[in-house]
C-alpha cells in the first residue's frame, strides 16, 4: 500500500505566497526566496522499496508529518498515521490515541453502512431485472427509486451518526485541548433564536435568575432574541436558560360551535446548527375538556395523557409529546381537537371567590373567637 506525506510547511509556504500582495515584483520574489530558502519543499523521507508495489516509507524524527494512505475500498476513507513524537507528552498521547479511536469508529461505521448500501443495490438490480425479464442497465429514474427509499429508510441513522460523531469528537480530541490552541476554534459567547411575530412578553432567565444581556430585533416576519451566556462556553461546557413568550390564540385555535381545533408547532426554532437531543412538550387544555383526535407527525412520540392541577383548575387534561434527535430544520405541527363546556370559563372566577371568602372568614373567625386569656380588670 502506497501512502502520500502531508507536510505542514509546504502548505505554509502556498499561504504565505498567495496572500502576499502582487504590488511590488521585486519585493514578491525577495520574499519567496527566503521563504524557500528557510523552508524545506520536501520532508526528510526514506524510500525504502522491498517490492515496486509495496514501497515502505520511513520519515525522520525532525519532521513533524502524518502519513495519509489511499481510500479505503469500502469505506472510502483514508487511513492516517499520525506522528508519534520522540518526547510525547501525556497530553499529546492521549490526543493522539482518541484520534485513532475515532478513525476506526468512522471506519467500522462507513464499512457496514457501504456493505450495506451495495448489498440492497445489487438486490434492486437483480429484482428488477427478474421482473422485466430483460438485460440492461437500469436507467437513472429506475435508480432513483432505490436511492429515494434508502434514503427515507436510513435517515434516523444518519442523523444519529452525526450527533454520535459530535459526541465522540467533543468529548475526545476536543476536550483535551489546552485553552490558548489554535485547535480551539471559536468560542461560543452569543447565540441567537427565532421567535414568532406575535410574540409579546418575552422572557429570559438562566439558573441564576434574568439575563440582562440579551436584546431583541423586530422584523416583518419574525422576531430575533440575541443573548448571551454569563461566561463563555468552551469546548463541551454547558448552560441552561427558560424563554418564555406569549403568542395570540385567534392564529392557531379555531371554534366550530362547541368543538375546538388547535394547531400548533412542537416545537419553535431553537437556534442554528442545533441537534435537539429530548424534547419534552405538555399541552395544557381547558378543565373538563374531552380530547376527540390529535395527529401527530411521524418524528414525534405520543405519551400517556396526565392530569395536571393548576391555582385556578384541577384535573387539566395534559397531552404530552416527545421525540429525540430532531434537526434544526424539523419543525413538526400538531393538532388537536377537543370540547370543553362553557361552564368551565366561569370556574376560575369561581375559584377566585371562594379562595379571598375562605380568607376573609378566617380573619373574623380570628379576631372574634380570641381565645388568650386576658385580666378582666
Amino acid at each position: 500500500m502506497s501512502f502520500i506525506l502531508h507536510n505542514t510547511n509546504c502548505t505554509l509556504r502556498k499561504l504565505i505566497a498567495i496572500h502576499n500582495p502582487v504590488t511590488c515584483l521585486s519585493i514578491r520574489n525577495l520574499k519567496l526566496a527566503c521563504i524557500l530558502k528557510t523552508v524545506p519543499r520536501t520532508p526528510e523521507a526514506i524510500f525504502l522499496k522491498a517490492n515496486p508495489e509495496v514501497p515502505i516509507i520511513a520519515v525522520s524524527d525532525k519532521e513533524n508529518v502524518d502519513i495519509i494512505g489511499p481510500p479505503d475500498p469500502v469505506s472510502n476513507l483514508r487511513p492516517i498515521i499520525r506522528k508519534r513524537l520522540l518526547h510525547e507528552t501525556i497530553l499529546q498521547q492521549q490526543l493522539r490515541m482518541l484520534q485513532d479511536k475515532t478513525q476506526e469508529w468512522n471506519q467500522k461505521f462507513w464499512s457496514e453502512h457501504n456493505t450495506k448500501f451495495i448489498q440492497e443495490r445489487q438486490n434492486f438490480i437483480l429484482l428488477h431485472k427478474t421482473s422485466i425479464n430483460e438485460n440492461r442497465t437500469l436507467t437513472a429514474d429506475e435508480m432513483s427509486e432505490f436511492y429515494k427509499k434508502f434514503l427515507d429508510d436510513n435517515w434516523k441513522i444518519h442523523l444519529k451518526y452525526n450527533f454520535e460523531w459530535y459526541k465522540q469528537f467533543v468529548a475526545g480530541p476536543a476536550s483535551i485541548v489546552p485553552y490558548n490552541t489554535p485547535m480551539l476554534g471559536r468560542i461560543s459567547q452569543a447565540f441567537s433564536t427565532y421567535l414568532p411575530a406575535s410574540a409579546t412578553n418575552i422572557k429570559l432567565f438562566d439558573n441564576i435568575g434574568n439575563n440582562s444581556k440579551s436584546s431583541i430585533i423586530y422584523e416583518n416576519d419574525y422576531i430575533i432574541l440575541r443573548f448571551e451566556a454569563r461566561y463563555p462556553l468552551i469546548q463541551s461546557w454547558k448552560t441552561r436558560y427558560i424563554l418564555q413568550y406569549n403568542v395570540p390564540v385567534y392564529e392557531y385555535l379555531r371554534k366550530v360551535g362547541n368543538i375546538f381545533s388547535l394547531k400548533m408547532r412542537v416545537v419553535d426554532h431553537v437556534m442554528l446548527d442545533a441537534i435537539i437531543k429530548n424534547l419534552h412538550t405538555r399541552i395544557l387544555l381547558p378543565q373538563d375538556s374531552n380530547v376527540v383526535s390529535v395527529t401527530t407527525p411521524t418524528e414525534v412520540t405520543r405519551r400517556a395523557d396526565e392530569k395536571s392541577a393548576t391555582a385556578l383548575s384541577f384535573k387539566r387534561p395534559t397531552i404530552v409529546f416527545s421525540a429525540h434527535h430532531l434537526p434544526e430544520y424539523c419543525y413538526p405541527e400538531f393538532f388537536i381537537t377537543y370540547t370543553t363546556p362553557y361552564i368551565g370559563l366561569f370556574k376560575p372566577v369561581l375559584y377566585i371567590s371562594a379562595y379571598i371568602e375562605v380568607l376573609l372568614l378566617s380573619c373574623v373567625a380570628f379576631r372574634r373567637f380570641d381565645m388568650y386569656l386576658r385580666n378582666p380588670q
